[in-house]
């Protein structure tokens, strides 16, 4: 089942103890204007097994308290190593994630129980190698992603649920159909049990396509304008709380890669009655090699090769050919294999002890 791994379970552990129970655009790449196909514009994803890319994060906000009209900043820098493990249970591929190079500024309310200091440091142990497996349809499509765990403090919850938002900048779901420039579709989203415990998420994500280009690595680049409404309701046992969420991004997408190269947008969230939170993100993806995986999809599973002939075997001991095997012909030699039992020594060693007894008798005879 996927889940946050160890990482995050063993920071949360540190969290108790330290007391936290067109054309280019100028800042963009270089980019020409290219003609799009007649047969039209089609997006798709590399997914193989093994298949991996590599994410740069720069996500900075501004959080306006609802009440006091007080605003504060912080900002949150990472990297992000996707692998392709294969199949999911229940549909779609599965996806892990593994976080590196936490850089976190933060801020936090007036009153809070505990330091900034302490704050930073366990939250940026509890980032850094955090591993998340999240599940993705073959059209992009986000199909599951891990729930934190109600047990998670507020403030660490905020900035989690900050860095798995970033799964899903990952990919963007994309007709199956090839696209004319200026078409657009539309995707619904919907996770979660309306009205059970834990998060209901609904919205609708509006996608543009906005040009055809080539970019300086000569890959075939199409730019989609991206909108999204999104409402959240998080159900707990002493009640119901709703989240509503707005956005505009840019996504540059790589049809001649089949992956998403980055997104650049904006996100109003509204907590309702607390705080409206202004975002500003930048994700940066490049497509990796692909490794080899085990049989069962997942490359945290290698097989054990014991046999030094085998050919994919890595180890010190050298191969021994059949061919160059000594025969070994005494059945007593621990090494031997065949039909012949072993007659112990002690048997053999028996008789000659008597033999040379009888001898030494005969001599004192003689003597006497």
């Amino acid at each position: 089942m996927s889940r946050l791994v160890r990482p995050l379970r063993a920071a949360l552990v540190a969290l108790a103890l330290a007391g936290i129970a067109g054309g280019a655009c100028s800042s963009g790449p270089k980019m020409t204007k290219i003609e799009a196909p007649a047969e039209g514009i089609r997006l798709s994803y590399d997914l193989q097994a093994g298949q991996t890319y590599a994410g740069h994060v720069r996500r900075s906000e501004t959080v306006r308290d609802a009440l006091s009209g007080s605003s504060m900043t912080r900002s949150l820098a990472f990297d992000v190593d996707l692998t392709v493990a294969g199949p999911a249970e229940g549909g779609g591929n599965k996806v892990i994630a593994r976080f590196k190079n936490i850089d976190l500024k933060w801020s936090l309310p007036a009153g809070t129980p505990f330091s900034l200091n302490e704050f930073t440091q366990s939250a940026t142990a509890a980032l850094q190698g955090l591993e998340v497996d999240f599940h993705v349809g073959n059209d992009g499509k986000v199909l599951y992603r891990p729930p934190i765990p109600d047990s998670i403090p507020m403030e660490l919850r905020i900035v989690l649920t900050g860095v798995l938002d970033v799964l899903e900048t990952a990919f963007l779901t994309v007709p199956e159909r090839p696209l004319k420039i200026g078409e657009t579709w539309d995707d619904e989203k919907k996770r979660g049990r309306e009205g059970k415990l834990g998060v209901y998420t609904t919205g609708t994500v509006n996608t543009k396509v906005a040009g055809f280009f080539r970019n300086e690595q000569e890959e075939e680049i199409a730019k989609l304008e991206i909108t999204e409404k999104e409402r959240s309701v998080t159900t707990t046992k002493e009640g119901s709380h709703e989240n509503k969420k707005e956005s505009k991004a840019t996504s540059l997408f790589s049809t001649s890669g089949s992956y998403l190269v980055s997104t650049k947008g904006e996100i109003t969230e509204f907590d309702t009655g607390n705080s409206t939170t202004f975002i500003k993100i930048n994700v940066d993806w490049t497509k990796g090699e692909r490794l080899a995986v085990s049989p069962a999809g997942d490359d945290r599973q290698v097989q054990s090769i014991n046999d030094p002939c085998d050919p994919d075997y890595v180890g010190a001991e050298d191969c021994v050919a059949a061919d160059e095997v000594q025969s070994i012909s005494d059945p007593c030699d621990p090494d031997y294999v065949g039909p012949d039992d072993c007659t112990p020594a002690a048997e053999g060693e028996s008789g000659a002890a008597e033999g040379e007894a009888g001898a030494e008798g005969e001599a004192a005879s003689a003597a006497d």
